[in-house]
């Protein structure tokens, strides 16, 4: 937790955050100063697996605070956050149970790229939060993707690894969408920015969609747009959804509503003017096929 004194009046920061405490959550302020808030230390957690009919397990049995856990694309390792505060990335081998360190603390957001060699994430510097990838098998030192006067973080990597979804934080626009090539000059180009805040992108296994979270409607919605498009945005969720995920073969999405996980099936039709359509299955219980 860290503090800035302020200026209510003439709405400025009137000098440098000064470190409070570290590991903790959740916090709040009373009008007389007082602050409460929770070590998140105290309720140590497993990483579980539940099926498509419900059912769990627990895939990583060790008690520590995880964040952000993340499948490799062969599904035999598990990028996640550790710890509280200023958190590291570790790499657990489900299959052989053990664990290795990425990077130090600091760094957030894992992103495998398609291949599982590397992983994305980004690390505050001056101020901002800068992107970067590493070798998934911690050696060697992080390379920078992405450094912007604005915060930015990795969403999501197209299927050929040729392209990088970032999100960044504007102070006129809200959240936005811009895809980085990670090949050439890497000059970062606009792909969703409007006065709504987007983010939570994701790409089809295909690479021909990106599935997104926008609440231009006043609420999150999950929505589809062609990449690199343009196109006509489809709307999948009916009453309000966020954190969307493909499945392997590009016929569902899954994503969370409140404590539910839906499934919805996307029919593509190819022609000359692809016409996209999303039907809604059952919806699943809270945590279905994800960590």
């Amino acid at each position: 937790m860290r503090a800035v004194p302020f200026d209510p009046s003439k709405q400025e920061l009137l000098g440098k955050p000064v470190s409070i405490i570290d590991g903790v959550g959740h916090i709040a302020a009373s009008s007389s100063g007082r602050l409460v808030f929770v070590r998140p230390e105290t309720g140590a957690e497993k990483l579980v697996l539940v099926t498509h009919q419900g059912k769990a397990s627990t895939l990583i049995d060790e008690l520590v605070t995880y964040g952000r856990p993340r499948f490799s694309p062969d599904g035999t390792r598990v990028a996640t956050l550790v710890g509280v505060g200023t958190r590291g990335i570790f790499v657990y081998d489900v299959e052989r149970g053990t664990r290795t360190r990425v990077t130090g603390v600091g760094r957030f957001s894992p992103k495998w790229t398609p291949d599982g060699k590397k992983i994305a994430f980004f690390s505050y510097r001056e101020g901002t939060r800068d992107v970067f990838w590493k070798s998934a098998d911690g050696t060697g030192e992080a390379e920078s993707l992405l450094t912007r006067e604005h915060r930015q973080w990795p969403s999501g990597w197209s299927p050929d690894g040729n392209w990088l979804a970032i999100s960044e934080l504007h102070p006129e626009t809200g959240r936005d969408i811009w895809m980085l090539p990670v090949q050439g000059d890497r000059s970062p180009s606009p792909f969703l920015i409007t006065d709504a805040n987007e983010r939570f992108s994701r790409f089809s296994p295909d690479g021909r969609f990106v599935a997104f979270v926008s609440d231009d409607s006043g609420r999150d919605e999950v929505f589809v747009l062609p990449f690199p498009g343009p196109g006509e945005k489809l709307t999948i969720s009916p009453a309000g959804g966020t954190a969307p995920m493909w499945s392997r073969d590009g016929r569902q999405l899954f994503y969370r509503n409140g404590e539910q996980m839906l499934a919805v099936d996307i029919t593509i039709i190819v022609g000359t003017s692809p016409e996209r359509r999303a039907t809604h299955s059952a919806a699943r219980p809270s945590g279905g096929l994800q960590l």
